[in-house]
């Protein structure tokens, strides 16, 4: 996570003094973004996350309460792209387009919620 709407996000919260969580897939990418933003003195935390898997959606929630000691706004920016004409859209990226796009989403909520 280095650019995008993502890192947008993150950086015109951070300049007007949210404190930030970052969660990706994308290890190296996330713990650059993590350093560039506190390098710029702003506080942000990464957190390695598949938002398709509860397991990893209830760690991202309590890794923010436990850094930043509550979570004030979630964001639900994950995405991604495939297209393809439905014959030759393959179950796979199906199945991964509605896990991170739907599923994410759900999950997000459902457990930034009760913070």
């Amino acid at each position: 996570m280095q650019s995008g709407i993502g890192f947008a996000v993150v950086e015109s919260l951070a300049q007007a003094g949210v404190n930030c969580v970052i969660a990706d897939m994308d290890v190296p990418g996330g713990e650059r973004a993590e350093a560039k933003f506190n390098e710029a003195g702003f506080s942000t935390l990464f957190v390695k996350t598949n938002v398709s898997d509860p397991g990893d959606v209830r760690h991202l929630v309590d890794a923010a309460v436990e850094k930043f000691g509550r979570l004030d706004i979630m964001v639900n920016n994950a995405g991604l792209q495939y297209v393809a004409p439905v014959v030759d859209f393959p179950e796979e990226r199906w199945n991964l387009l509605i896990g991170v796009m739907l599923t994410g989403a759900f999950l997000c909520c459902k457990y930034s919620l009760p913070t």
